[in-house]
């Protein structure tokens, strides 16, 4: 990545390395912070939170239907669907709920307008769903234009590819995975880094690796510690939930930043954990079958029994969906076979997790409800040290997330933030960027009437830069305007 494409993501990018870490909202002097969800990044919002959405399911006969929130008003946008060995279709709603991708029996990769108006995308000719692997295997990028799918390679063996199908490197395969070293099962893209989680088998000796992290620009995954079944991406791409198995299956949840482990929940058994759009619950199978749906609170308190399914019924084996608004998690129809593996179909599950009701709907292989990225408010803070000092946050103002996540067009990058609680508190920020080092130089202007500062000065340092969260420039800024000079250290960090 070039440093103008890192500095155009400064404003919501995450911190790597550099011996920072994400400072808490306590630290920074922020109360509790409020959540806004947005759509395709960098610039459209998405439909409120409080809006049920739609889901997305595969009919025994192999058709795509999307349908209302309670499964009213379906519509057929695709065919052809292919079915794991648990009789499970891959599928994956776009940021933007304007496609919805599946794997065709003619090994296309299809990008289905949800509303049937436009024509499908074929965004790769290789796609294939094999037995083994988990539903999770198709995931759109935050940008809307990539989505990750199992491709086959040489001899059929499969890999982990991206296929971009807009903007300028429309067409473009990126492979992910050499098939010779892994056998890939499980990977999802985060739903606001540009990361994909994979899990996979050793070719050699057919034994799970740890997950992986695999960034689609470098090509090659690199195993991480998280070491976890199930996982599943927080709304805000922050955390990791997974399963460990020790004794007991403990629920845990792991930041994406230092790689912690916070244990939340320890029952008999856990599995499938899913945060709720908001991020502020979480759903799990439970009990000696996962026949039980249980509803607690991200932090691990208040875990309650929300339903049971009867006979032979199971949570294992598909995905939970929640609905936008939090009311519904819904589920495909799954039940435990031989040896205990999963085999689904059926009448799908819709479970409203306040009432416990269990409402049975369309028969489905997959089901899968609409979904949105959430982004947190933006927050700024500036601390000057030397002979001028300053030390302020601010929330920037939420009308301009978009704009700030744009990429630049030229060089010179300017950026004009507000505080959203209060405009006289600002800043100005004008880089100059070069694609062949690692610095960059400008000015900065920090004004915030509450504590009588009005500065302007010259800086000169780095951006650290990983994602679209979290960001911190770290240099030193210097001021000319009297002699002799005046220079200090400054750290303009930004954070979601």
């Amino acid at each position: 990545m070039t440093i103008v494409a890192v500095v155009a993501v400064l404003l919501a990018a995450t911190l790597t390395g550099g011996g920072f870490g994400d400072p808490s909202d306590a630290q920074l002097g922020f109360g509790p912070s409020s959540t806004v969800a947005l759509g395709e990044v960098p610039t459209s919002v998405a439909p409120s939170l409080t809006a049920a959405g739609r889901i997305a399911y595969v009919t025994p006969g192999g058709d795509v239907v999307v349908a209302a929130a309670d499964g009213s008003d379906p519509l057929t946008v695709g065919a052809g669907a292919v079915v794991n060995q648990s009789g499970l279709a891959p599928l994956a709603w776009s940021p933007v709920g304007d496609r919805i991708a599946y794997v065709r029996d003619d090994g296309a990769l299809v990008l289905a307008s949800t509303d049937a108006e436009e024509p499908p995308i074929i965004a790769a000719t290789n796609a294939i769903v094999s037995p083994t692997a988990s539903e999770k295997i198709l995931s759109f990028d935050v940008t809307s234009t990539a989505v990750a799918y199992l491709a086959a390679g040489v001899n059929g063996a499969p890999h982990a590819a991206v296929a971009l199908y807009d903007g300028p490197s429309s067409g473009e395969i990126v492979p992910l995975t050499d098939p010779t070293t892994r056998i890939p099962e499980e990977f999802r893209f985060s739903p606001l880094d540009p990361v994909l989680y994979l899990q996979s088998r050793s070719t050699d000796t057919g034994l799970s690796l740890p997950i992986a992290l695999v960034d689609p620009f470098n090509h090659s995954p690199f195993d991480s510690p998280l070491n976890a079944a199930d996982p599943a991406f927080a709304p805000d791409g922050s955390k990791v939930y997974g399963v460990i198995e020790l004794g007991a299956s403990q629920l845990v949840s792991i930041n994406v930043v230092d790689a912690k482990f916070e244990l939340l929940r320890d029952q008999d058994r856990i599995c499938g954990p899913q945060p709720s759009p908001d991020g502020n619950r979480i759903a799990y199978g439970a009990g000696k079958t996962c026949n039980e749906l249980w509803v607690m609170r991200s932090d691990g308190t208040d875990a309650r029994r929300v339903a049971k399914l009867s006979g032979r019924s199971t949570f294992a084996g598909a995905t939970l969906s929640w609905s936008l608004d939090g009311t519904v998690v819904s589920h495909a129809a799954c039940r435990l076979g031989a040896e205990e593996a999963p085999s689904c179909g059926g009448g799908y599950l819709d479970i409203d997790v306040t009432t416990g009701v269990v409402s049975r709907r369309a028969e489905a292989g997959s089901v899968l409800r609409e979904y949105r990225p959430l982004i947190k408010p933006l927050k700024a803070t500036i601390e000057m040290r030397g002979p001028i000092r300053y030390d302020g946050g601010m929330v920037v103002r939420s009308s301009q997330a978009p704009q700030l996540l744009q990429r630049p067009r030229d060089a010179v990058v300017t950026v004009h933030a507000f505080d959203d609680r209060d405009e006289r508190r600002a800043f100005d920020l004008k880089l100059l960027t070069t694609t062949d080092s690692l610095y960059v130089n400008g000015t900065i202007r920090i004004q915030d009437p509450a504590a009588d500062f009005d500065e302007e000065v010259f800086v000169f340092g780095q951006i650290l830069v990983q994602s679209y969260r979290f960001g911190v420039f770290r240099g030193i800024w210097i001021r000319s305007s009297s002699m002799p000079f005046k220079t200090g250290l400054i750290d303009l960090t930004v954070y979601r």
